[in-house]
């Protein structure tokens, strides 16, 4: 047990695949292994922005069974990671055609055990268009409520695949150790998307951000970088938190918007 922010030194035996994780009270972050090589390397942890991941699958159809575990929603900004909350409440849902087909209240979520938060829905075979739409709240500094709704189409399978789904990542720069933003700077906000098998090609993204904790939004223009987005948000000159809105559509046509309420803070340096 450390004290954070805090550093730890591991000694590891190079050419072995080692798990790596960090328990904050009721949160849970876990990596997917990582081979060691000789010499010194580093990691950060519990960064900003936490929130959802696929890194450990979204969800799949077999047959005519849609199966999907709602709880990994607070992944840090690294890629390859998922986390959930234990503590984090909230519901799963899927609509098609307008109605609601099933929904299931979800808690005690654990990235070991995923059937505690699983939503489960018989489909009909033949294609049609969903609605599947997850959504979490805890008590924490930093996203206290994330959301997401994907939209997708799905048929009958012969055997199990993944959800076309998505999830859109993002790393601010520049935070301090307690994940804050100086007052009234610019922070470089790098965003990728995580695409499940059968996603197709990720359009333009749409990017809004709040420092009302989501009662009021307002756009921030996003350019393509690489293999991802930048986008350059505006803090407040006051103390308090940005939360994010992410819009996003796929060459297949489906679609994700994303919320996260409180995805990093403003303030002085503590």
């Amino acid at each position: 047990m450390i004290k954070l922010p805090g550093t730890l030194t591991f000694y590891r035996t190079p050419g072995l695949v080692w798990d790596s994780g960090l328990e904050i009270d009721t949160h849970v972050l876990v990596d997917d292994g990582e081979a060691v090589r000789p010499g010194h390397t580093s990691e950060t942890w519990n960064t900003a922005v936490a929130g959802p991941s696929l890194s450990r699958g979204g969800g799949s159809r077999t047959g005519d069974e849609l199966v999907f575990a709602g709880g990994g929603l607070f992944a840090d900004g690294v890629a390859g990671r998922a986390g959930t909350d234990v503590s984090a409440t909230g519901t799963v849902t899927l609509a098609g055609d307008g109605k609601v087909l099933a929904t299931s209240e979800i808690t005690d979520c654990l990235i070991a055990l995923p059937e505690r938060c699983e939503l489960r829905a018989e489909l009909p075979a033949e294609a049609a268009s969903y609605t599947l739409r997850t959504s979490m709240s805890r008590q924490s500094v930093l996203s206290t409520k994330v959301e997401a709704a994907w939209t997708f189409r799905s048929s009958r399978t012969a055997k199990r695949r993944p959800l076309p789904l998505m999830a859109v990542r993002c790393a601010p720069d520049g935070l301090d150790d307690a994940n804050r933003a100086r007052l009234g700077s610019l922070t470089r906000l790098p965003i990728w998307v995580e695409r499940g098998r059968g996603a197709g090609p990720v359009k333009p993204l749409r990017l809004e951000t709040s420092v009302d904790d989501g009662v009021t939004w307002h756009a921030v223009p996003v350019a393509e970088s690489g293999s991802g987005w930048t986008a350059l948000v505006r803090n407040p000159a006051t103390p308090g938190f940005v939360s994010l809105r992410v819009t996003a559509q796929d060459g297949s046509g489906g679609g994700l918007t994303q919320t996260i309420v409180r995805a990093y803070a403003v303030g002085p340096a503590g």
